[in-house]
């Protein structure tokens, strides 16, 4: 009531309230902060008006925590694809919130594999090259890390892993997390016999029941009769697969 300042707000760390009735200070930092608040001062009076003549400067400290980095992974990709992962997302800054990526430096850790390694602005890895695998790429502006794997690649990359280093403090997580990226596997078709049939009879034989998908089943309408050369009858399902076909001179497969 009498003009007196008794709180205010700093920008990117924290709101600071002085309580009149109890003479206490009370700073609470935004999410995310967890640096050390910019020093502040005051002045007093007494009763009689009488006003100090140096301020006082308060300050606070806070122990450093290190940030957590956490284990990612995104697994049965379609073959082929780029895989994105916000690694960001499951990390934690030692004010237990979640960081943005300005919030955070984002490092990967190099294998000794690596090519091509791609700096950020701090001069931190953001990126590179597994020859004979893809290319990893992470986005400082969104927290995203992609990897693209090369043409024809259909296996599962190298496990990489990153550190994060918390801006406000300069600390560095204690333990790297990895991130593991998987991708769906191809169905394997196995050869099939039928031996020692009686001449002229009709001959069935399941041709799926020996194929194997490690993460996955087979799909019997999805089989794809190869045509022999000089084939007539072909005869093709609803989404165009071949399941039948005539070999002159020999007799019919369906």
């Amino acid at each position: 009531n009498d003009g007196d300042v008794i709180g205010f707000t700093v920008a990117n760390e924290g709101t600071w309230s002085y309580d009149e009735v109890t003479g206490e200070i009370s700073f609470i930092p935004i999410s995310g902060f967890t640096g050390d608040p910019t020093d502040i001062s005051y002045i007093v009076s007494d009763n009689d008006g009488n006003v100090a003549t140096t301020p006082a400067s308060i300050n606070i400290e806070y122990a450093d925590t290190p940030p957590v980095a956490t284990n990612d992974e995104d697994l049965a990709n379609a073959i082929g694809s780029s895989v994105t992962i916000n690694t960001l997302n499951n990390d934690i800054l030692g004010d237990s919130s979640t960081p943005s990526p300005s919030d955070v430096t984002f490092d990967l850790v190099v294998p000794g594999t690596a090519t091509v390694p791609v700096l950020g602005v701090g001069g931190n890895t953001i990126g590179f090259t597994i020859v004979g695998e893809g290319v990893w790429l992470y986005d400082e502006s969104t927290g995203e890390l992609e990897f693209t794997p090369e043409l024809n690649y259909e296996g599962d990359p190298t496990v990489v892993q990153y550190n994060i280093t918390d801006v406000d403090t300069g600390v560095v997580s204690t333990t790297p997390a990895d991130v593991t990226i998987t991708y769906q596997d191809r169905p394997v078709a196995v050869n099939d016999e039928s031996l020692n049939n009686a001449q002229g009879s009709t001959v069935s034989l399941n041709i799926v029941s020996n194929d194997t998908d490690t993460d996955g089943t087979i799909d019997p309408t999805t089989v794809n009769l190869s045509t022999p050369v000089g084939a007539t009858d072909v005869i093709t399902s609803n989404d165009g697969d071949v399941i039948g076909f005539t070999v002159a001179n020999e007799g019919t497969w369906s």
